[in-house]
């Protein structure tokens, strides 16, 4: 007997969830009842193809290769862990809180949890529930623990081989 197993990664659950969240905004009510679409913002997506989405792309996956090697996360469910980085992420980029408050407020309080700036925490809470069995709080810990892993400096340097080629590698990237 020929045993193939294919474990789900940390990795999948990434690819899998962006996928998810930009389906999320396009077709969600939440996102236009909490007026998260306006002329001025973009909406945030992780796999569309343009450049500002494959930066976004990027910054989490490393921010996800950087949590993988501590230890200490392996006891927590991966999809929370992604729903995690992604909720400060994403909360970053439309303003619910800025870089600052993600390095030096979020990993010691849990206040951020109260002020729903933009409808942000309806709509993302909205988003979890239908994958796992959570609310927004329930994410808390791991919230606080990602967060120490935004004051690490991401490169967002293409690749050699990427810049060479940028058009054909980011339809790739938006395949997988």
């Amino acid at each position: 007997m020929k045993w193939r197993l294919n474990p789900i990664t940390l990795n999948y659950w990434l690819n899998f969830y962006t996928h998810q969240w930009d389906r999320f905004v396009e077709t969600s009510p939440f996102v236009d009842e909490m007026k998260m679409i306006s002329p001025e913002k973009d909406l945030i997506k992780f796999r569309e193809m343009s450049e500002s989405s494959y930066f976004k792309y990027r910054e989490i996956a490393q921010i996800v290769d950087l949590v993988i090697l501590n230890v200490d996360f392996l006891q927590h469910d991966p999809q929370a862990l992604i729903f995690a980085i992604m909720y400060l992420i994403i909360g970053r980029e439309i303003g619910q809180f800025t870089g600052e408050e993600i390095v030096m407020d979020i990993p010691n309080s849990s206040v951020f949890l109260l002020a729903d700036r933009e409808g942000f925490h309806k709509v993302f809470g909205a988003f979890i529930r239908q994958y796992i069995d959570a609310e927004l709080a329930d994410l808390l810990e791991l919230i606080q623990r990602a967060a120490v892993y935004f004051n690490l400096t991401i490169d967002f340097n293409l690749p050699l081989a990427i810049s060479k080629n940028k058009e054909k590698a980011m339809k790739v990237s938006i395949c997988y």
